[in-house]
């Protein structure tokens, strides 16, 4: 009870401080339409877990196919999809269209990390477990046409919690697609799936212009605008984002990666990742 508590009288004050000019009783009904959200998808992603691809296909809506696949398979992808509520619903939809992966922190209860786990490999999702400040690994598997499916988190530490903006440039999750973007010259994706009448609508956007990778120099600018871009993708419908992902983001550091800037980045092949029911060719 303590720790619900705690975690409404948090997603609260980030309310108040993202939109500091939102009347009281709007702000309250938008707690209130958040946490419900919330609550809903939380409880939902175990049924998600357990349909087939066809009923998957059927019940979660899927717009931007096309631009999805003028990407995929043909230049390293980033799907940028904010911590919506639905999120899981997103990762479930898209990797029936072709190869991903994930990074993935344990959860600290065995049995409850083994559902997970379960239910985010089933269709060939590949979880990569965060592990000191290297990339290589993620890099590599861009490299091999392995869409990734990053989850940007909000950052909760105090300078954050001081900032209006949804997304800081010190998240943790930002300068990773920056990487990706001037290391490799990947292609930065927006995601965005809505809840509406229990159904899943998901949609891939066109490539922000100011993220296209013909401009990207410099990280810290790259991180910033990224921010920005989900920031208002955010604010288009904010009783759907994910307000009470509370935990600071446990992604590796991207200041530096550990291999030299020069480094090749082909390693020799390991085993095959499980190809989805109906990849994309």
């Amino acid at each position: 009870m303590l720790m619900q508590v705690r975690v409404v009288a948090k997603v609260r004050q980030r309310l108040m401080l993202v939109f500091p000019n939102l009347e009281s009783q709007h702000l309250e009904r938008l707690l209130r339409d958040s946490l419900r959200e919330t609550a809903y998808a939380l409880l939902d992603r175990f049924r998600l877990w357990r349909l087939c691809e066809q009923d998957l296909r059927d019940q979660i809506d899927l717009h931007g196919a096309d631009v999805l696949h003028r990407f995929l398979g043909k230049q390293p992808t980033v799907l940028l999809c904010p911590h919506f509520a639905g999120m899981e619903a997103a990762v479930q939809r898209l990797i029936l269209e072709g190869p991903g992966m994930t990074l993935y922190s344990p959860q600290a209860d065995p049995n409850f990390d083994a559902v997970c786990r379960e239910g985010r490999q089933r269709f060939g999702v590949q979880l990569l477990v965060p592990a000191g400040a290297s990339l290589l690994p993620l890099m590599r598997r861009l490299q091999r046409g392995v869409a990734l499916f990053l989850l940007p988190d909000l950052n909760h530490d105090e300078s954050t919690l001081l900032s209006s903006r949804v997304f800081d440039p010190a998240s943790g999750t930002g300068p990773i697609a920056a990487w990706c973007a001037t290391r490799l010259g990947a292609v930065l994706l927006p995601v965005t799936v809505l809840r509406c009448e229990g159904r899943y609508s998901v949609t891939v956007h066109e490539p922000l212009p100011d993220l296209a990778p013909e401009r990207m120099r410099d990280v810290g600018d790259i991180t910033h605008a990224l921010g920005a871009a989900l920031d208002r993708l955010v604010r288009q419908a904010p009783e759907q984002y994910l307000w009470a992902q509370l935990r600071p983001s446990q992604a590796p550091s991207s200041t530096a990666p550990k291999a030299p800037a020069n480094a090749p980045l082909s390693v020799p092949p390991s085993t095959p990742p499980s190809t989805p029911p109906s990849a994309a060719p």
